[in-house]
């Protein structure tokens, strides 16, 4: 008993030590979180990065100016909205079940 709760302290106190490094997990590696930004396991640069940038899946997008759909990044427009990884226009398409099908009928999926 008192072997495992040695290993546990000793366990603690390293992920302690990376967390408060500064660095983070990103990928299979770590890297230093104040100059990296992981998006999905890729590291990008923070400063290369505008302002309102953030990540959308392994890229990052612009939440001023585009939308991100499930890791996809589309161009932000009235009336249009993410269905899964995708873009619809709701004035004559939908989304059913994550698919993008036309506006028709009673509006059933």
């Amino acid at each position: 008993m008192e072997k495992s709760l040695v290993v546990v302290l000793v366990l603690v106190a390293c992920v302690n030590v990376y967390a408060s490094s500064g660095y983070i997990k990103c990928g299979h590696g770590k890297i230093p979180g104040w100059v990296y930004r992981c998006c999905g396991g890729v590291p990008r640069v923070i400063s290369k990065m505008a302002a309102d940038e953030t990540c959308c899946g392994k890229s990052t997008f612009r939440l001023n100016s585009e939308l991100c759909c499930k890791g996809a990044v589309f161009a932000l427009h009235k009336g249009r909205f993410c269905c899964g990884n995708q873009l619809y226009a709701t004035n004559d398409q939908r989304c059913c079940k994550g698919r993008v099908v036309a506006k028709e009928g009673d509006g059933l999926c």
